[in-house]
């Protein structure tokens, strides 16, 4: 379908579309062919011939969008989308205080769990103790 579709300043026979999209009915092609020209699906026109009263669907030449500044255009927001997300994101994020006297040295650390085992083995020699 699409190679029909899209062959340009090529006039195919709606019979031919109607064949290679697996219809029956030519009109109901024709009315398929139209919605997609009209909703920019396919850059094309219907024309009909006087002589036999065929209709024809005639591709319009496609340009050549590479040779434009869309794609530059579309990539440049896309990449501007995901910068700004990744500033709001660095916004967001949640950094430790400035001030750093909350933070235990090593050597405190240490001492602390030191200080840590030394109760948990006089608590564990008090339960034996006990019993």
């Amino acid at each position: 379908m699409e190679e029909a579709l899209q062959a340009p300043k090529e006039a195919v026979v709606m019979a031919d579309i109607a064949k290679k999209l697996g219809m029956s009915n030519e009109v109901e092609t024709e009315y398929l062919v139209a919605k997609a020209i009209a909703d920019g699906a396919i850059d094309a026109v219907i024309t009909c011939d006087t002589k036999d009263g065929e209709r024809y669907m005639r591709s319009s030449e496609t340009v050549n969008v590479y040779t434009t500044t869309e794609p530059q255009m579309h990539f440049d927001s896309r990449i501007r989308y995901c910068l700004e997300l990744h500033n709001q994101a660095v916004k967001a994020l949640r950094y430790p205080p400035k001030n750093k006297c909350d933070v235990e040295s090593i050597e405190a650390q240490r001492e602390r769990e030191q200080q840590e085992l030394e109760f948990a083995k006089e608590m564990a020699d008090e339960d034996d103790e006990d019993f």
